[in-house]
């Protein structure tokens, strides 16, 4: 037996990956998500916004991060939308402010839904003021002039025709900022060395499970205020935000079944490698033992 383990084909494992993740998505598990200490600290963050305080959301990734980083940001747009922020979205990477777009509508559709009567404007309540190259160059500028550098939104409507930029001069007039980062030129080397360690702008974000680790140090150390660490943390967050429906009257949160469904199959996955990691170390001082 241990000598068919340690022979095995690697094949093996990737077809045990692959009819985990086909039968979990088929026939969903329902596992129990529970909020998490770093999902909780997000809503909190977000909870000290009062109404009309303006709040910058980059959205620095590029499509292939956008099933990890993007829950985040409907989760983060939603709770923000319930505290009447003044949400202004941008990004670093050409391909952000798009991908912020395709966001802010499903969730500015859901918001709608949820609380008949109250609408969302475009200008009014949130704005695209789409992406800007030059990195750390932004921060530095937005620190003296948002409206000089961003002259007008992804559309290229003039700065000055929102009623949402009327009192937003410079980085002082924001309240806080979420950097949604699928690689560099975002969080660690754009907003957290200059708005952050600069200007003393209150930074916040999220990143993909794999980057996480090189994270959490700035977090533990309060120099990052929230940090969301994947797509566990992604589900827990959604989780955690509650709204009343407006028919049941009953409270409900933003959890999705086509998230529930990622989420179960997630953990199966990393139930089977855990187990593949333990049998492989059986195996391992089996045969030490017999040597």
């Amino acid at each position: 037996m241990f000598t068919i383990l340690k022979n095995l084909d690697r094949r093996i494992i990737f077809l045990f990956i692959a009819l985990a993740v086909i039968i979990t998505l088929k026939f969903p598990l329902n596992l129990s998500i529970i909020t998490s200490k770093n999902a909780k600290t997000c809503i909190n963050l977000i909870d000290t916004v009062n109404e009309g305080e303006a709040v910058i959301i980059s959205f620095d990734y590029a499509a292939s991060a956008a099933p990890e980083l993007e829950p985040m940001a409907e989760g983060i747009l939603y709770r923000l939308f319930q505290r009447k922020a003044k949400v202004i979205m941008m990004g670093f990477w050409d391909q952000g402010p798009g991908l912020a777009d395709s966001t802010v509508k499903k969730v500015v559709e859901l918001f709608e839904k949820n609380n008949p009567g109250q609408k969302l404007e475009y200008g009014k309540n949130y704005i695209n003021i789409g992406y800007k190259a030059g990195g750390y160059t932004v921060i530095i500028n937005m620190s003296k002039a948002i409206k000089e550098i961003f002259t007008s939104d992804k559309s290229g409507v003039p700065i000055n025709t929102f009623p949402i930029m009327e009192n937003v001069n410079s980085l002082k007039d924001i309240k806080m900022a979420f950097s949604l980062t699928g690689g560099n030129n975002g969080l660690l080397d754009i907003w957290l060395p200059f708005a952050r360690q600069q200007y003393g702008l209150t930074i916040a974000g999220g990143c993909t499970s794999v980057s996480a680790p090189q994270f959490y140090q700035y977090m533990q150390s309060g120099q990052i205020s929230a940090l969301l660490d994947g797509f566990k943390t992604a589900a827990e967050l959604l989780k955690g935000i509650e709204y009343k429906d407006p028919v049941s009257g009953q409270l409900k949160n933003l959890l999705n079944p086509k998230i529930q469904k990622i989420s179960d199959a997630q953990s199966v996955i990393h139930l089977i490698i855990i187990g593949f990691i333990i049998l492989a170390n059986i195996t391992y001082f089996y045969e030490k033992r017999n040597n």
